[in-house]
């Protein structure tokens, strides 16, 4: 997947000259019809650099939790709610916030900062819920703040912050999430045996 730069400058002039030729009554002249047409031709004529032969790409959805980048994989994400009541679940461990009803459907919702060991903090109005789903289990994931989707490459990620959950750290400090192996941990399922 390859993103182009936005030329604004070249943008702008396209929507001057577009707003001139409304003023002068919509018709571009012969010659800047064919200028026009040369333009649209050599910009279509460009072959798009191919990625390197050999690595390995995942799109990820980053977050934040707390002051920290975090990022996992796309194709787990199923959804995600701007934040709700979430009802609490009695005798849970403290990572396990409660039960969210998403669509006619009760999950349960686990907060990434108490269980990875970081400073939990109250919900905003920018917290998210995520869902991530699996074939085997699905529940939602508490955060802090959604930022983008985008593709990483994964050879570039360091060993920095590579932990039991972590996979690594990209070169920009987003630190990628084995969700993988978070939606395995039978610790985040209500129900099932849990210190």
């Amino acid at each position: 997947m390859s993103v182009s730069k936005v030329d604004w400058q070249k943008v702008h002039a396209q929507l001057q000259a577009t707003g001139d030729a409304i003023l002068r009554g919509g018709s571009p002249s012969p010659e800047q019809r064919r200028s026009i047409l040369r333009e649209r031709a050599q910009e279509l004529s460009q072959v798009e650099a191919q990625p390197p032969a050999g690595l390995h790409y995942m799109q990820v959805v980053g977050f934040r939790l707390g002051t920290r980048s975090f990022a996992v994989d796309a194709s787990i994400v199923a959804e995600v709610y701007s934040y709700r009541e979430i009802v609490p679940v009695p005798c849970t461990p403290a990572y396990i916030l409660g039960l969210i009803n998403a669509r006619g459907q009760i999950l349960s919702v686990a907060d990434l900062k108490i269980f990875l060991g970081l400073t939990p903090t109250e919900p905003t109005r920018e917290s998210k819920i995520m869902v991530w789903h699996s074939p085997y289990v699905e529940f939602g994931v508490l955060v802090d703040a959604l930022y983008d989707v985008k593709e990483i490459v994964l050879e570039s990620m360091g060993q920095q912050d590579k932990g039991d959950f972590v996979l690594g750290m990209t070169p920009d400090g987003v630190s990628v999430v084995d969700a993988r192996r978070l939606m395995a941990d039978r610790r985040l399922v209500i129900g099932e045996a849990s210190g």
